[in-house]
């Protein structure tokens, strides 16, 4: 699936002017401290908006500023792992990633969105982990159990 972003943006000190396009194939966005690489990958989930631009995935637009295109977050179908995990701490596992699918879910039932969330973290290697708070992981099990909620609604 192809996809793609022309994105103009300020946030603070930084000013963003950039295209990017890609296929299948995965990519790596590198630079030094500051100089927007979590900016772009929180710009396509939704976290931010540009000032100006196009995001689309596929034959999807998922923001166009020329159109007023704007989709929310749990619109997007985009899974992000930021770089703290952003586990909620006052859930355990099992609902943390049943989180990212009950968003994009509302009407799916809270048993149905556990039972899928575990099948999922059993086929990451995380079975046993589902009743854990996320303090009590490693930081391993704690990227894993982010990555779980990311796909769990298949982005």
């Amino acid at each position: 699936m192809s996809w793609q972003l022309t994105i103009k943006m300020k946030l603070g000190k930084l000013t963003l002017d950039l295209e990017l396009a890609g296929e299948d194939e995965t990519i790596a966005i590198i630079g030094p401290n500051g100089s927007g690489k979590s900016t772009v990958l929180r710009t396509i989930a939704g976290a931010y908006q540009p000032t100006s631009g196009v995001i689309s995935i596929g034959e999807r637009v998922i923001f166009d500023s020329g159109q007023g295109i704007n989709l929310q977050p749990e619109s997007r179908n985009v899974g992000y792992v930021p770089q703290g995990y952003g586990l909620f701490n006052h859930l355990r596992v099992i609902d943390n990633v049943a989180f990212g699918l009950t968003t994009r879910q509302p009407k799916l039932k809270k048993s149905d969105a556990r039972r899928r969330a575990s099948e999922l973290l059993h086929s990451l290697d995380c079975g046993g982990l589902e009743h854990r708070w996320p303090a009590t992981l490693s930081g391993g099990e704690q990227q894993r159990v982010a990555i779980a909620r990311a796909f769990i609604g298949q982005p």
